[in-house]
């Protein structure tokens, strides 16, 4: 038999949904397959079939010795809403995939709230794709979340320079609420250079390129001055002196958060139009 037909079978029956949920039956039996891949197919295909009886199955793969297969029983219970509290368990696990992966599956799910205080630690992670995924939870939650605005604002002041970006760009999400972050947020439009952790992965393919907000300080601190009100509007003139950077990631956030500044950013006016002959 052909293992990789298989596993287009797994995947085609998993996106067809609710359309094919007569076959779950069939798709979960492969949960218990010994080939791993096999496995971690199955557990992507249940969670779009939404095989809600194989909750305690793929609960139980969350601790398998393979990562791939971990990680998709993760999004597949995502999928599906439950195991929440099975899913929490791996955000302190020592492999950053599966932090990274709980994380994301946390997220969408309807409990996403009753765990932001988790994400918001793991903002100041070692890892970038942990980091992005828990400032993404924080954002997602948005404004409700404002009690974690003094936690995540001390990781402004970290070392690493992925560290302070995505402290950043988690306080945008919460707007007004991280108001008190405004003068720490204001001192990182100065901060030069950018992590490049991801760029290896980015560079052969395997990710995505992270956003620069969250691989570039100045970019998420203008993002976030610009998300919180009145608090990060008073510092429009730091803002405006980014357009004359040299990085162009900056100049375009950089405008982005002096639009959102009413009219503190308004002052800036000349010098916004000067850059559509950037």
């Amino acid at each position: 038999s052909s293992k990789s037909v298989k596993r287009a079978a797994l995947w085609a029956l998993g996106s067809l949904g609710s359309s094919a949920s007569k076959h779950t039956s069939a798709v979960e039996g492969f949960l218990e397959d010994k080939d791993a891949d096999l496995v971690a197919e199955a557990c992507t295909a249940v969670g779009g079939l939404r095989g809600a009886n194989a909750a305690s199955q793929l609960e139980a793969k969350l601790t398998s010795p393979f990562v791939e297969v971990a990680v998709a029983a993760c999004m597949a219970l995502a999928a599906m809403d439950a195991g929440a509290d099975a899913v929490k368990k791996l955000l302190s696990n020592s492999e950053p995939r599966l932090r990274a992966a709980s994380v994301t599956a946390l997220t969408s799910m309807t409990q996403a709230a009753t765990f932001v205080g988790d994400a918001a630690n793991l903002v100041g992670d070692g890892d970038c794709f942990v980091r992005v995924a828990a400032a993404e939870m924080v954002r997602a939650v948005g404004s409700t979340a404002a009690a974690h605005a003094p936690a995540i604002g001390k990781f402004l002041g970290a070392k690493e320079k992925g560290v302070q970006a995505a402290a950043a760009a988690a306080l945008a999400g919460l707007g007004e609420g991280a108001a008190s972050q405004a003068e720490a947020l204001a001192k990182l439009l100065e901060t030069k250079g950018e992590d490049i952790s991801s760029l290896p992965l980015a560079t052969v393919g395997v990710v995505a390129k992270v956003s620069p907000i969250y691989r570039k300080p100045a970019c998420a601190a203008a993002v976030a001055l610009g998300a919180i009100g009145s608090a990060g509007a008073k510092y429009a003139r730091q803002v405006g002196e980014l357009l004359k950077d040299r990085d162009p990631d900056i100049r375009c956030y950089s405008l982005s958060a002096l639009g959102a500044m009413g009219m503190e950013g308004a002052k800036f006016e000349s010098q916004v139009m000067d850059s559509l002959s950037d």
